[in-house]
């Protein structure tokens, strides 16, 4: 297999050659094969061994037994592109030279022969490499830094570039390899800066966690009323921006709406269906709304002048010059008297006033 492979040969800029060959290939040198096993992360059946490279025997080779030896070259094949494969799977070998050496294998549904009649698919990494480097500009060189490896399980599918951004597609996985739940629970998982070897949802930079199923608040250590086992999307940044026309968000009680105009509304769908608004002139509405609580709050400010509002002993004499006119309204009338009761409300010491509360407002 090394001769091919190995220290001084890039897998990558192989793999191109191969997608051009793929329709010129006889169905000759195009067999059936078992898998045996799978070097998941490289390195394991020989030196340099792409990532999911197996050991297989021939589906129609009845002389050959599955004790196999690693050395043996003709019971191993590399990945044409990394597709994820199990033991036991059925795959395409393809042979490259009439001798039927340097095997590589694909999925039974991506090559075009007697077994399948499907398109081959080809690759998007016809690149061109020049040998020119001293003219090659910065901005278009290969940048290299250190790149954490990542563990994968059997089955695993991953899409790496040469910048630490990874597109992984398995099992819920929400650290460890061994984590996460089994059944049900396909994952996607798009990763920008990863920190390590496995998937870490605290110090990844930037990503997207997308779970049929899996627990998502101990993924991110939040104890409070934590959902288990719910289908649960994660997105993790520094920054987000969100660009939309009209926006909206809504579960079976409470629904949001952000529309073209700037109009914001959240709404809830039962009882009275309470309603806040805040619409693209600025105009705030509650509709519906029972009471406004506001707790352990230190100050409220109604505007910028930083004004307190009037004290009781102010609202008092207000309403004394109200009362005042209402007496004398009722007496060129010849109505009977008003009688006016002044008391402080229940809890209100008569000093009182918005300096010396805990909560101040002020306009």
């Amino acid at each position: 297999m090394n001769n091919f492979i190995g220290p001084n040969n890039s897998y990558n800029a192989f793999r191109s050659i191969i997608f051009d060959k793929l329709n010129k290939i006889e169905d000759s040198n195009i067999k059936v094969g078992v898998v045996l096993d799978v070097d998941v992360n490289g390195n394991k059946l020989f030196e340099n061994s792409p990532r999911n490279s197996i050991v297989f025997k021939l589906k129609d080779d009845t002389s050959q037994k599955e004790d196999f030896y690693f050395d043996n070259a003709d019971c191993i094949a590399v990945p044409i592109q990394d597709y994820p494969i199990r033991s036991g799977e059925l795959v395409f070998i393809v042979y490259f030279t009439d001798k039927q050496s340097q095997a590589f294998w694909i999925p039974l549904n991506n090559i075009s022969s007697e077994y399948n009649q499907a398109y081959v698919t080809k690759d998007s990494e016809n690149r061109i490499y020049s040998d020119d480097i001293e003219n090659v500009a910065d901005d278009a060189a290969i940048i290299e830094y250190d790149i954490p490896k990542f563990k994968c399980r059997m089955g695993d599918r991953v899409i790496e570039g040469t910048n630490n951004a990874m597109a992984y597609i398995s099992r819920d996985r929400p650290n460890t390899g061994d984590s996460g739940y089994k059944e049900k629970a396909g994952l996607y998982y798009i990763v920008a800066g990863r920190s390590g070897e496995d998937i870490d949802l605290e110090n990844d930079e930037s990503y997207i966690y997308v779970c049929e199923k899996t627990d998502v608040d101990d993924n991110l250590k939040d104890d409070e009323n934590p959902q288990k086992e719910v289908a649960a999307e994660i997105l993790k940044t520094n920054s987000l921006r969100v660009l939309f026309n009209d926006l909206r968000f809504y579960n079976k009680k409470v629904k949001g709406t952000i529309d073209k105009e700037g109009n914001v509304e959240i709404k809830l769908l039962e009882g009275e269906k309470s309603k806040i608004r805040l619409d693209k002139d600025g105009n705030l509405t509650f509709e519906n709304v029972k009471n406004i609580s506001i707790k352990k709050c230190n100050e409220i400010k109604l505007g910028d002048q930083g004004k307190n509002l009037v004290t009781f002993q102010e609202l008092q004499a207000y309403t004394k010059q109200l009362e005042g006119m209402i007496k004398s309204v009722t007496a060129m009338a010849g109505t009977a008297k008003v009688a006016f009761v002044w008391t402080l409300p229940e809890g209100l010491k008569e000093t009182a006033s918005t300096k010396t509360t805990k909560t101040k407002i002020s306009v």
